[in-house]
Parts: structure tokens; C-alpha cells; sequence
């Protein structure tokens, strides 16, 4: 590892760089720069995939995995949260470790995520269930946890970069707020596209704090519903601006 300047304010940074020289080579080089900050629970990783093969690289995906063992490692239990992309596991009671562990997906939309029992084989070591949704792990067991983002398409030279926050938290609540936290560092404020269908609270469209959404109101009558994580207390300010010449007398209710 070297010392490197964090992009991030009151951050330090960590890099260093590895290939894929040891295992099913498609050439590319990985520089991996971890950023931290104290007082902080979390610590945002960034991985730069740089293209060297010298030809186009095609349906390309970016995993993150993690066999945490929290504890007496077959009593986990654990979830998916898809409003902060954010994939986690306790010890169920916390009696050897009460604490809570997950990681999060930051500079893309999540293509799969999973917890599971057993080996790597299934849903690491293979390309083939890599876009599975399933994260239910309410029954204590010995879990692995995996999200991923893609598939991503590489020109010769390109770099493509995927960022995770890994994260702890002393209750759910605390490791989700880090996760809100992270992710509002990494991606301070974005333009979103509207996701139909959202004209009810079944298919609400996740946003997180700082998005702004591109959207219309289509037909008279026509309501949006969208969705994201806060804290008992907090203050949350909602605006809307309209196109030039629109005639439309929106509102908001919570």
C-alpha cells in the first residue's frame, strides 16, 4: 500500500494495484484506493479496471463478497436493503457480538445481490447466478453475503471505476445511517430518470437523500410514488421545479 490523496475532504488514502495474472486471465490491471476518515464506521473503496488486453472486453461484472462469521458464525441472520444498496449480517441475539456488518454499492445500480449458505461455488466462483436477487437470511445459519454491478462493456485502455463502502455498526440503525452517510459523500447529489411503473407505493422508485429526479406527470391525475431511508428526527427538504411554460399545480405528500 502507498499513501495517496483522498478526493474526498478529511479523507486518507490508501492505494495499491494487482492483475488477474493468477486466475482465468481476461487482463486487466486493478488499482484498489481505500478511503477513511476518522470517527467514521465505514471505509469507501474505489476500484479502477483498467482494460489491458488490448481488445474490447464485454459483459463484464464487479463483485464484492464477504463471509463475515459475526460471532458463533452458524447464528447469523441478515438482509438486503435496496434503497441503499446495502447487503448485511448479525449475530442472531448478539451474544458473543452485538454488532452488525455490511457492505454497499456506491457508483452503480445493484444487478444482484444474495446471501447464502455454502461455499463460493455458486454465486462467486460462477458467472452463471450472478444477476439472482435474493437476500433472505432470517433463519440463523453460517451466511456469505454478495452484491455485483453490470454487465459493463471495456474498450481497449479504458478504465471503468466501481466503488463499495464496507461498514459497522453498533445497531441497524447506526450501520444504515453510515451507509446513508457514505453514500452521500460518494455521490453527493445525482439526476436520476424516473422508473415507471410508480403511481403507487408498491413500486415506489428508491432515491437517496440528495437525488434529484428527472420526471412528468403524465395524465390528469397522475401520482409518483418514491421512497427513501432517514432517521427518526431528521429534516428532510423536498423541492420541485417545472418545466418553462408548464401549467402543472403539483404537491407532495408524506
Amino acid at each position: 500500500f502507498s499513501n495517496v490523496t483522498s478526493r474526498f475532504a478529511g479523507f486518507t488514502a490508501f492505494r495499491t494495484s494487482f492483475d488477474d495474472a493468477w486466475e482465468n486471465q481476461i487482463k486487466v490491471k486493478v488499482h484498489q484506493i481505500v478511503h477513511t476518515r476518522p470517527g467514521d464506521k465505514f471505509s469507501i473503496i474505489e476500484y479502477r479496471i483498467v482494460n489491458q488486453s488490448g481488445s474490447p472486453i464485454s459483459d463484464l461484472f464487479a463483485l464484492s463478497s464477504a463471509d463475515f462469521d459475526i460471532g458463533s458464525a452458524t447464528n447469523n441472520v441478515g438482509g438486503f436493503d435496496s434503497t441503499l444498496s446495502l447487503t448485511y449480517l448479525n449475530e442472531s441475539g448478539g451474544s458473543n457480538n452485538p454488532y452488525y456488518y455490511g457492505f454497499q454499492l456506491l457508483s452503480h445500480p445493484v444487478a444482484g445481490h444474495v446471501i447464502w449458505t455454502g461455499g463460493d461455488a455458486p454465486y462467486v466462483r460462477s458467472t452463471t447466478n450472478l444477476t439472482t436477487r435474493s437476500s433472505s437470511a432470517g433463519t440463523p445459519g453460517d451466511y456469505r453475503n454478495q452484491l455485483n454491478a453490470g454487465p459493463f462493456n471495456i474498450a481497449a485502455n479504458e478504465t471503468l471505476t466501481v466503488a463499495f463502502a464496507y461498514l459497522g455498526g453498533d445497531n441497524l440503525n447506526a450501520l444504515k445511517q453510515s451507509a446513508q452517510t457514505a453514500y452521500t459523500i460518494y455521490r453527493p447529489s445525482r439526476i436520476v430518470p424516473e422508473i415507471e411503473p410508480n403511481n403507487d407505493s408498491t413500486y415506489a422508485q428508491a432515491l437517496t437523500l440528495g437525488d434529484t429526479v428527472a420526471a412528468s406527470i403524465g395524465t390528469l391525475g397522475d401520482v409518483d410514488y418514491y421512497k427513501f431511508y432517514a432517521t427518526a428526527g431528521d429534516t428532510i427538504e423536498i423541492t420541485a421545479d417545472t418545466a418553462l411554460g408548464s401549467g402543472l399545480l403539483g404537491y407532495f405528500a408524506v
